[in-house]
Order: structure tokens, then sequence, then C-alpha cells
């Protein structure tokens, strides 16, 4: 059977980038025959102290160079090539899971509406990310098929809401790592409470998925470890809720514009 587009592709990838020990070596043994060579040609002429700097750092970039070229910039790509076919197998998979979802696309103009409650605390579960399946947990779209979802930003994470309270009950879905963006991050200031949401006439009785602001960028900040899913920059008719540990909803005028929660500090996402 002749291998698919997809795969002579990958086949084609990991080949260009085969680390290759050969090159390095024999650059190394080069480097080191040249450098011998001219510090003896050196002494004899009795050349100044620059010239010996120079020949040092020749002895250590082009040595370094190669190896950086021909190995380790390769063994670190094909690892990067892996891990965003794994990520392609994750979210294949969990696309099944949302087959049989009403989808609903939503723009700026028929969004839906989200109302800010603050209270005296949030809620007291504890969102993770699990960096193996790439989901956020407790919240699964398989043990909470009756959760609506609605995403943002080219993933399949987002809220789950309560169609029948209309409540957002937490952070649910799986966003793969490859599409992160790195950037330093500071989360807006939040009040605790919850956060109700009006479906408008759009039917919630089956399991349902909302995709909205697909244009979006999922930011990432290794030092930290926030996830921003939307805009980073908010505004001062901004509400901010904090709906649980480590999880903030950002509303203007009734519409969800990010949702920032906690992941780990220094996920491996390239």
């Amino acid at each position: 059977m002749e291998p698919s587009k997809h795969e002579q592709q990958l086949n084609y990838a990991l080949k260009k980038n085969k680390p290759r020990l050969l090159f390095p070596i024999l650059n190394t043994v080069f480097a080191v025959a040249i450098s011998a060579f001219l510090t003896v040609v050196a002494i004899k002429q009795k050349q100044p102290v620059w010239v010996y700097f120079v020949i040092l750092f020749f002895l250590v970039i082009y040595p370094l160079s190669s190896w950086y070229n021909g190995y380790f910039s390769k063994k670190d790509a094909r690892k990067r090539i892996y891990n965003v076919q794994e990520e392609a197998q994750q979210m294949l998979e969990y696309s099944k899971h949302l087959i049989r979802r009403t989808k609903y696309q939503l723009t700026e103009e028929s969004h839906l509406d989200f109302l800010a409650n603050y209270a005296d605390s949030a809620s007291n579960q504890k969102v993770t990310f699990n960096e193996k399946t790439k989901e956020f947990e407790p919240l699964s779209i398989v043990k909470n098929k009756k959760l609506a979802l609605l995403t943002i930003g080219l993933s399949f994470a987002g809220v789950g809401i309560d169609p029948a309270t209309k409540e957002v009950k937490g952070i649910m879905g799986m966003v793969p790592c490859s599409i992160w963006i790195k950037k330093k991050l500071t989360p807006p200031i939040a009040k605790p409470g919850s956060v109700s949401v009006d479906f408008k006439d759009y039917a919630v009785d089956d399991e349902v998925i909302f995709q909205y602001r697909q244009k979006e960028d999922i930011y990432y900040d290794p030092k930290s470890g926030w996830l921003c899913f939307g805009t980073r920059k908010t505004t001062q008719i901004d509400e901010a809720v904090k709906i649980a540990d480590d999880a903030i909803l950002v509303i203007r005028n009734q519409d969800l514009v990010s949702i920032w929660v906690k992941a780990s500090e220094n996920i491996a996402f390239r």
C-alpha cells in the first residue's frame, strides 16, 4: 500500500532532520589539526597574543557550530516533529467524542451572553492540565457529556456550561501544546464569583459545542505557567471573574473575550 501524502511529508521531514555524527566528528578533528598547525606557526613566527585568541576562537566556534547544525538542532527538530505527530493523533482521537455533538459557529455578532455574578468566594474546584493527554481536569468530555462546551482558539478547550442551570462549571477540553505561543503573561486582577450564560435562541437540549473566536491565539508563559485563550489585554470595562482556583474568565459587554487558566511551569510545548 502506497503511503499517504501526510506520511510522505512526515518521512521526508524525519529524513531531512536525521542527526548525523560523521561530519561533526570530522569537523572537530579538522579544527583541532588546523588550530595545532596555526599555533606552531604562530609560535615560530612570534606572533602577538591576539593571534592565539583568534586560533582559540576558531577551535571552539567551528566544532560547536558543526555539532549544533549537524546533530543537536536536528535531534531537537525530530523531537518536535514526533510531538506534533503525537498531538495530531490525540486530537483525532479526541474529536471522535465530539462527532455527535451539535456544533454552532459563533461570531462577535451572534455570541452567547456571559453574566458575572460576584460572590465572597469562588468554586473550590482545582483545575489542572494533564500534560500527557493535553486535557483539563477534573471536567471530562467523556464523563460530562451533558455539559455544553464553548471553545476559544484552534483547540477543543474552553468552558463547560450546564444547560440546566446555565452556569459555567469550569474549564474543559483538550488543547495541543504545539500551538501555544510563548509570551510573558500577567493575569488580570479578578474577583471571585460565578458566571451564568444566556444561550439565546440556540438549542442546548442535546450535547452541543460552541466554537468561538477560532482565529484567536493561545499564549503560554513558561515561568508562571499561565495560559491565555483569546485577548491578552484587558480594558477598564472588562469584568474578570475568578470561577475557580487559577481559572479566570474575562467578560466585556457580556461577551467572553478570554479564558485564563494556570497550568504547570516550563511545559515542553515545542
